[in-house]
């Protein structure tokens, strides 16, 4: 199965899972398929206001990191929640 950005963003926000990260850490499309823009950009829509907040207020040393270390990071700072869906705002 191929991991979409939307994995990406479910252990991120709901499953806080390290073995995960790590298997998707060592997955050879890793580079393809995370986009630190889309996940940016999808958890600062998110309702729970903790998660958006924490977005905003890093926003520009987030995008000075790798696309490892982002995921790491996010991980490790957003607080778990037991809302994984993020309605997306046009």
């Amino acid at each position: 199965m191929k991991t979409t950005i939307f994995n990406y963003l479910e252990n991120i926000i709901k499953l806080k899972d390290t073995d995960m990260m790590h298997r998707h850490l060592d997955d050879l499309e890793f580079e393809k398929g995370y986009s630190i823009f889309m996940i940016n950009r999808y958890l600062s829509m998110h309702v729970e206001s903790e998660i958006s907040s924490v977005i905003i207020e890093h926003q520009k040393m987030l995008e000075a990191l790798t696309p490892q270390a982002h995921y790491q990071y996010l991980l490790r700072v957003i607080p778990k929640s037991c809302r994984s869906f993020i309605t997306y705002i046009k």
